[in-house]
């Protein structure tokens, strides 16, 4: 037997053209630069699970591969922090996926929990490009910790924005005397390139290259938290 809302109930939802869909959970993997877990290989493949947090994040068009540089000390969490609680872009949480083979769902938590807790203990971020500008024009992502837990990590979503002015500044290629953390290629990456859709992020365009020197200890700065469900305010990681 059919059921039909009361007439005067019908008011209270929009049509069809105005009902926002909610994003289905990405699954795919984060091929990590520069962050060696093992002896195998130069990068490292995580497999990755991402939900919705905050904002629509389109998960439907995100690459399948995820291509994260650790960016050390260019680029300090609680800026990153700030600037997030401030302009409040989408937000995502990433959590290893649940592997059917035990040993290797065992080794894939275990590399995720030692990335989460070096971004932390660095107070560092990392940096996902899209590089699907055909259906991404933004930037990419921004990843960085939780002050609660090392099982999640969060991401800042820009889908056709480039990133914020202090991170578009930190992602230059080096000119005159001015020396950035590079890697051994040198090239940048077009596909962090800036777009003027959302000028309420005032960014310009950015290159990538990978930051590879050793990062210096952070003073201890928890910075401000983005979000309290996200954020925590325990004294560390668990």
């Amino acid at each position: 037997m059919a059921f039909r809302l009361p007439t005067h109930l019908e008011s209270f939802i929009p049509p069809p053209s105005q009902q926002v869909p909610q994003s289905r959970p990405w699954r795919g993997t984060f091929v990590l630069s520069g962050a060696h877990f093992s002896n195998s290989s130069p990068s490292e493949e995580l497999c990755i699970t991402a939900a919705e947090t905050d904002g629509d994040n389109r998960m439907d068009l995100w690459p399948s591969h995820l291509y994260v540089h650790l960016m050390h000390d260019a680029i300090a969490l609680k800026d990153v922090q700030a600037w997030v609680k401030h302009r409040a872009p989408p937000l995502c949480t990433f959590m290893p996926d649940r592997l059917s083979d035990a040993n290797g769902n065992a080794i894939n938590q275990a590399n995720f929990r030692q990335l989460s807790r070096l971004l932390y203990e660095k107070q560092m971020v990392a940096i996902a490009p899209w590089r699907v500008p055909e259906r991404l024009p933004g930037a990419g992502i921004i990843i960085y910790p939780t002050q609660t837990s090392s099982g999640m990590l969060v991401g800042a979503i820009f889908l056709t924005a480039g990133f914020p002015d202090f991170v578009a500044a930190a992602l230059q290629p080096p000119t005159g005397s001015s020396r950035l953390l590079y890697g051994a290629t040198g090239s940048p990456e077009s596909s962090l390139s800036s777009s003027s859709r959302h000028p309420q992020y005032q960014s310009y365009p950015a290159h990538y290259a990978q930051p590879h020197t050793t990062p210096s200890p952070s003073s201890g700065n928890e910075g401000t938290s983005a979000y309290n469900s996200v954020h925590g305010s325990g004294q560390g990681q668990r």
